[in-house]
């Protein structure tokens, strides 16, 4: 499980989502450290403003006070950065956090992820796995109960599973993974689901997925955004590893999970091939 989560606050109600998310991803010797960004335009055009900029950390101070107040037991931070973004990794880096969670974009259809700039600035190149809350979850109170895995059998399924895996373990839920084989839409029509490659691709990833010890396992096939969407719509936490680039192997966004992140109705985490995972047990 998680040591230190680091928690975004920002005095709306996505901040009380990420922090019902936390609270329910915490185990009893996780901390929860609260975070409140001040977001200070740096640009040589703007110039020092220092009321401006003391106008700005007065305001996430009283922020952080109002959520330390409404929960117990709970740490705050206040930090300085160019934007939210930068802030929460570097919290992460301060805090020696491994876990990230941030609410939904408030706008848009009522209980989806949306995800706006800072929660898109947040999962490109976290240096861990972050955590999106939909919008409401703090009115919900259904515990985590079933824990779903969009696996692809490359390195970064390997350490969603590892993520998996322990949070599962911890919380006493049911882990159940997803391969989707992708499947075109046309192939899809007039009763033709597959055909000899697809079905080959389909009998290979579920003999891989029967391999994985204690999961339920389930091999689909169609466009991999819309059945692990549907997906996450069963299951309590949708867990996916992101697509990789650059040498420290952490997350930058790519298609598949910045789609989630506008159409999961469910929380959804995402797992980079961070090097900092390799302490959490399989």
């Amino acid at each position: 499980m998680f040591s230190r989560i680091v928690v975004g606050i920002d005095g709306t109600e996505g901040g009380a989502d990420a922090m019902a998310l936390a609270r329910r991803l915490a185990s009893t010797t996780t901390s929860l450290v609260a975070v409140s960004i001040v977001v200070v335009d740096s640009h040589p055009s703007r110039g020092a403003n220092l009321d401006y900029d003391g106008d700005l950390r007065e305001q996430a101070e009283a922020r952080l006070r109002g959520v330390l107040q409404q929960q117990p037991g709970v740490e705050g931070e206040t930090l300085v950065a160019h934007s939210v973004a930068a802030g929460l990794h570097a919290a992460v880096e301060h805090l020696d956090g491994d876990l990230i969670v941030v609410g939904s974009c408030r706008r848009g259809p009522v209980g989806r992820i949306l995800a706006g700039d800072d929660t898109r600035g947040t999962l490109r190149d976290a240096p861990c796995p972050v955590a999106i809350a939909p919008r409401d979850y703090a009115l919900a109170d259904a515990p985590i109960a079933t824990i779903g895995l969009g696996w692809n059998g490359g390195t970064e399924g390997g350490r969603a599973l590892e993520v998996a895996r322990a949070i599962a373990g911890d919380i006493g839920a049911q882990l159940h993974a997803v391969a989707v084989v992708h499947m075109p839409p046309w192939r899809a029509t007039e009763g033709v689901t597959t055909d000899a490659a697809v079905a080959t691709e389909v009998a290979a990833t579920a003999e891989r997925l029967a391999a994985l010890d204690g999961v339920q396992a389930t091999t689909l096939t169609g466009a991999v955004v819309d059945e692990l969407a549907r997906f996450a719509a069963e299951v309590d936490l949708l867990i996916v590893g992101s697509h990789q680039r650059g040498p420290l192997g952490r997350i930058a966004v790519g298609s598949t999970s910045e789609q989630l992140t506008r159409r999961c109705v469910r929380p959804l985490m995402v797992v980079p091939r961070s090097p900092q995972l390799t302490s959490i047990p399989a």
